[in-house]
């Protein structure tokens, strides 16, 4: 026998609104961000000149999940996924080009993730006359929506992207520290965007201070 007792239906229709809400209001979008360098653009190694190992340091280098919005509390609510790869993925072939302007090589046998491996194959040369170290102490990059009492799919006020970057260059004994922080107003339905073309800024200012470090350099000698 059906429960006909209203009292009962009351008490369950909040929690199937709520599903019906979340099956209708979740969705996914892939995020695709760019090496910062394509390998068809990448310039030649110079013919002669110091060869340089890379060494990286950081927790997390590896993981495509250096890109997060926090938007689970939302009736209406994207779940932002990375699938290009992970910064260091991102960012190797914009440290090798910034070795390369700067009158270096890459040092043979230099360790790269699985999507750069036969690039370093590639251009990896002799052995190593110094070693550019690359620590990443934070990584933050984020999205978080505005809390709204009426929700709809792209928000009515705009959330903010929050980026904070630390990180250091060394060749051999000096190094030099950076810094990336900033905070930036965007809706819901533009946040994907927003946070690809941030992403990509971060790694073009990544690669634009290697190469800045590197061509300052006189610690490599061959």
């Amino acid at each position: 026998m059906s429960d006909s007792n209203p009292d009962s239906f009351y008490r369950t229709a909040p929690t199937i609104l709520v599903m019906v809400f979340f099956l209708l209001g979740a969705s996914c979008t892939e995020l695709k961000v760019p090496p910062v360098v394509a390998q068809g653009f990448l310039i030649s190694p110079p013919e002669e000149g110091p060869s340089v190992s890379i060494q990286w340091t950081g927790e997390g280098l590896d993981d495509s999940e250096w890109i997060r919005s926090y938007t689970n509390y939302r009736v209406f609510f994207d779940d932002l996924e990375n699938t290009t790869g992970s910064i260091r993925d991102l960012l190797e072939p914009g440290i090798l080009q910034s070795i390369h302007r700067s009158e270096m090589r890459l040092a043979a046998n230099t360790s790269a993730t699985e999507m750069n491996r036969e690039l370093f194959q590639k251009y990896g040369t002799g052995s190593a006359d110094c070693t550019l170290k690359i620590e990443i102490q934070e990584k933050s990059l984020s999205y978080f929506p505005r809390r709204e009492f009426i929700q709809t799919p792209g928000g009515i006020r705009p959330g903010h992207i929050v980026t904070y970057f630390e990180y250091s260059y060394c060749l051999n004994d000096r190094c030099k520290n950076y810094k990336i922080e900033r905070t930036i107003r965007t809706h819901t339905d533009e946040a994907a965007a927003r946070l690809e073309t941030e992403a990509g800024l971060v790694l073009k200012q990544m690669q634009s201070d290697a190469y800045d470090f590197l061509s300052s350099s006189t610690e490599c000698q061959k």
